[in-house]
């Protein structure tokens, strides 16, 4: 035995009384006995083999306390239970690994068998389906060929013409004035898009169709039903932020005359005194009254007639 197990607590109860040389002794004489697995000689020749040979008396004192004389030599009963124990465990996994090693045999055996019989029946197989292909190829050299290459009467464009049909939404187009999306391919789009809080409906989404069509038609862009059911959501989003408001001939645009389309805001010095904000940057223009010339009842007006009438006096 290479190893044992060493029981701490059993070997300080039962060697407590020993000097330090009998305990050195007696753990030398241990690792002998495990070591040979078999019971041990006389004194004399154990010290020589545990390099004691000046302490005959101390090697003879444990053997009587601790051993048991017998014709086969001196045993120890706790070390002959752990030889045993430990040559049946070896014993249980020797034969273990045994049945499992004749068990791997017998399947590769099987498996092997079995890889033969397949290989000669598929070579079988193969040999069979050359004499057909040989068979075959004879009579077909021997017929007379009665076929006439038929001419391939299809334009590219008839041949390609099936990958796309009109509702595939990978096939690209430019805008028609007449353009009807796709409900279905539309929705996708429109599915978690919000307007004012509310969801965005197919119905807000349509009523802006026919502005988008004109807008598009003219750049001539080439876009798929889904890039363009897309980019329809999107203008009218943009639409439904920021609606286009009609304009008058004579309102004013950007708060002046003559300005751009897109806004009603008035021009902060459009405001009376009784339509006039309070609060706001509006509320801060605040034009000055017209004045009318030789207004007879300007005071100023009258201040500087008398100051004149009193220089011409």
């Amino acid at each position: 035995m290479n190893y044992y197990a060493f029981h701490i607590g059993d070997y300080k109860a039962h060697t407590q009384h020993l000097t330090p040389m009998e305990d050195l002794i007696y753990r030398r004489m241990l690792d002998l006995y495990y070591l040979n697995e078999s019971p041990l000689p006389d004194a004399q020749k154990i010290a020589r083999s545990i390099c004691l040979r000046d302490h005959i008396s101390d090697i003879e004192t444990i053997l009587s306390e601790f051993f048991v004389d017998t014709p086969e030599g001196f045993i120890h009963a706790r070390c002959e239970r752990e030889i045993k124990a430990m040559n049946e465990k070896s014993g249980k996994a020797k034969a273990s690994a045994q049945a499992r090693w004749k068990k791997g045999n017998d399947a590769n055996a099987m498996r092997t068998h079995s890889e033969t019989d397949a290989n000669a029946s598929k070579n079988h197989a193969n040999a069979s389906n050359l004499d057909a292909n040989a068979l075959r190829s004879g009579c077909e050299r021997n017929a007379p060929n009665t076929q006439y290459p038929i001419p391939n009467t299809k334009e590219k464009g008839e041949e390609d013409a099936h990958l796309f049909s009109d509702s595939d939404t990978r096939r690209f187009f430019t805008m028609p004035m007449d353009w009807n999306p796709s409900r279905g391919e539309l929705q996708k789009y429109i599915n978690g898009k919000i307007h004012d809080g509310k969801p965005l409906t197919l119905e807000m989404v349509l009523e802006h169709l026919a502005d988008y069509r004109e807008a598009t038609h003219a750049k001539g862009e080439k876009r798929t039903e889904s890039e363009w059911c897309r980019a329809l959501v999107k203008w009218s989003q943009r639409c439904l932020i920021a609606p286009r408001q009609a304009q008058t001939p004579n309102s004013p645009k950007n708060g002046h005359a003559g300005g751009s389309i897109g806004t009603n805001q008035p021009h902060p010095l459009a405001f009376t005194e009784e339509n006039r904000p309070k609060v706001g940057p509006y509320a801060l223009f605040k034009p000055e009254p017209k004045k009318i010339p030789n207004d007879p009842n300007d005071p100023e007006w009258i201040k500087r007639q008398a100051a004149l009438r009193s220089i011409l006096k």
